[in-house]
């Protein structure tokens, strides 16, 4: 967590839920701010998954059109039948001023369907009703879908991201995929590679035999997750090393360099941070929190074989460090290398109220591999069980580095 910074999430998850068989629902935006009628997490984002669902609301006892229906079927791809439904409700009376607008245009936005169009129809939305919270949002969300990022970037700066969770992880699929890409180089005065990490791959580094050694590496426990796989806990560790053997006062001056490069990792310093690194490692200190801030500072700099270095050195310090090993699954995915990366994520455990980003890495894997529904379960999951490790570790993060790749900022 990043102390004294605002939130990039303005508020926590919304319970909000409505009987089907009720009269229309109030406009968006009333009572919590979420969307009103909303389902929760559960099933608001996982019709997204692809689940047939067809049957309309039912209101006055018979079969009615319903903007929960258009909705569904946008979200399971289906937009000519979220069209049609559209069209029907436009045969009754709205229930707030804007309704068909605002309906069809939210469905052409998540279903990432002729963004245009449905930036148009949130304008008249807008224009109809300006004291409907949601339109700018999904509007937003047209915009990136549309490809106008500055646009939407000057939007998410001033008010954040959404309350609503389906709305929200539209939102950090759409930014998450703007940060996965490796810098295509580092710059000239980029810090050289560390002895301690071996040598300097001037070719890739060995990563299916890296990825061995840590997969090889327990969990702490064994236990299934909310989505049904096992954490692995077969074997011993394959490959560790001893942590330098410091003196009370190395230990010392270590614990006070690693505070330095936490508030340097926070500032988005990695330049200085890396430097601060080698030089430290020149000077006999080690350990695996240095080893991790260093390839965070890496993998956010672009420089994918160092981050994996890095990661790795960390795990190999300190198995038990698991965090070490959700980044090091996460840099394998941005190299394209996801069965890797799935494999190396799903070795996690769940205990208690951490997940240690299984659930959040895993939902970036399965979109950047094409399995949609799979992808939509896992960030469910996040969003649902794990939300303040999420907010607070990536939504957050990533949001931050996305507004500031658009100022034009280095990411070193």
């Amino acid at each position: 967590r990043e102390p004294g910074e605002p939130t990039g999430v303005n508020a926590a998850p919304s319970e909000a839920r409505m009987d089907p068989a009720a009269p229309p629902p109030p406009r968006p935006g009333d009572a919590d701010g979420t969307m009103a009628g909303a389902d929760d997490i559960g099933e608001d984002i996982g019709e997204a998954s692809g689940a047939d669902v067809t049957d309309d609301s039912k209101v006055t006892g018979e079969t009615a059109p319903s903007w929960e229906a258009a909705l569904r079927a946008a979200r399971r791809g289906d937009v000519p039948q979220a069209r049609e439904i559209c069209l029907r409700m436009d045969e009754r009376p709205t229930p707030f001023p804007g309704a068909s607008q605002y309906i069809l245009g939210r469905c052409l936005a998540e279903a990432g369907d002729s963004p245009e169009e449905a930036i148009e129809l949130l304008d008249r939305a807008i224009t109809l009703d300006p004291g409907n919270i949601m339109t700018p949002y999904v509007r937003t969300l047209a915009l990136l879908r549309a490809g106008r990022d500055a646009e939407a970037a000057g939007y998410l700066k001033r008010d954040g991201l959404p309350h609503d969770l389906g709305l929200l992880a539209h939102f950090v699929f759409e930014i998450e995929s703007r940060v996965r890409p490796w810098a295509e180089s580092q710059p000239e005065k980029w810090p050289s590679w560390p002895s301690q990490l071996g040598p300097d791959p001037e070719t890739d580094l060995d990563t299916e035999a890296l990825a061995a050694d840590e997969l090889d590496k327990p969990a702490d426990q064994n236990e299934t997750s909310a989505d049904g796989t096992e954490a692995s806990n077969e074997t011993e560790p394959s490959m560790t090393i001893d942590a330098p053997k410091l003196s009370l006062s190395q230990r010392r001056r270590l614990a006070k360099l690693v505070a330095h490069l936490e508030s340097l990792y926070v500032q988005f310093s990695h330049h200085e941070l890396l430097i601060e690194v080698g030089e430290a490692l020149d000077a006999g200190l080690d350990s695996a929190d240095l080893q991790l801030l260093a390839g965070l500072a890496s993998e956010e700099s672009g420089d994918g074989k160092r981050a994996k270095a890095h990661f790795s050195r960390a795990l190999a310090l300190a198995p038990a460090q698991l965090i070490a090993r959700t980044y090091l699954g996460r840099a394998y995915a941005r190299s394209g290398q996801l069965d890797i990366a799935d494999a190396m994520l799903r070795s996690l455990p769940v205990e208690g109220p951490y997940d240690y980003g299984r659930h959040y890495q895993l939902a970036l894997v399965h979109s950047a591999a094409g399995r949609r529904a799979e992808a939509w379960e896992a960030m469910e999951i996040a969003l649902r069980d794990f939300f303040v490790e999420a907010q607070e570790f990536y939504i957050e993060r990533a949001l931050k580095l996305w507004l500031r790749s658009l100022e034009g900022g280095d990411r070193s």
